[in-house]
């Protein structure tokens, strides 16, 4: 209603999601073109140059921009024991939570279910389940934290909700099982990362 009722926020969202679709599509053209298959083949020792090394550093790299980022600055919990509920990633709209959970789904489906598979490489070299069952089970108290803050992230913190410092110590879990677990399983070096807003 608010766009229907201004033709410059209309021109301009219009122009955001123009500019949006096609750096999108220059992306998808750089990695179909110029960098898949590069990646596909690197198997180079250096982690750098390692397409499993930099999938799995990936995983811990978003998991860690999550906690960090997304709930353990708006929240107090990291760096700070202020709470400001403006940097929360869609703190207008109170839909971050939403945005996290989409997040943490893609990052569960590339270690369980994708072609990467980093489960299945786990269990294979540890002879069992063990390790994927413990992420597994991580995942699903992460889920569960989630659809329990059923007002969403915004007013939990707002309202000093628990289940908020509960979400943000089961991502460090969940990150620890990652970066120590797995990484030593796979024998992965894990790169650092930088979460500090630069």
């Amino acid at each position: 209603m608010l766009l229907q009722e201004d033709e410059y926020r209309l021109d301009y969202m219009l122009g955001a999601t123009k500019e949006i679709l096609r750096q999108v599509n220059l992306l998808i053209a750089f990695w179909e073109e110029n960098y898949k298959e590069n990646f596909i083949n690197s198997k180079d020792l250096s982690c750098t140059e390692n397409a499993r090394c930099l999938a799995f550093n990936q995983i811990i790299n978003l998991l860690d921009v999550i906690r960090v980022t997304k709930i353990g600055k708006p929240t107090g919990l990291e760096s700070s024991e202020n709470t400001n509920i403006n940097l929360l990633q869609a703190f207008r709209s109170k839909k971050t939570l939403h945005i996290i959970k989409s997040s943490i789904e893609e990052i569960e489906y590339t270690y369980t279910k994708s072609s990467i598979n980093f489960s299945e490489i786990v269990d294979d070299i540890s002879g069992s389940n063990q390790i994927s069952n413990e992420i597994a089970n991580s995942f699903k108290e992460i889920y569960s934290t989630i659809d329990g803050l059923n007002i969403g992230l915004y007013d939990a913190i707002s309202n000093n909700d628990k289940k908020v410092e509960s979400l943000y110590i089961s991502l460090s879990k969940l990150i620890r099982f990652f970066s120590v677990d797995v990484a030593s399983m796979l024998s992965v070096s894990v790169l650092p990362t930088d979460n500090d807003g630069d």
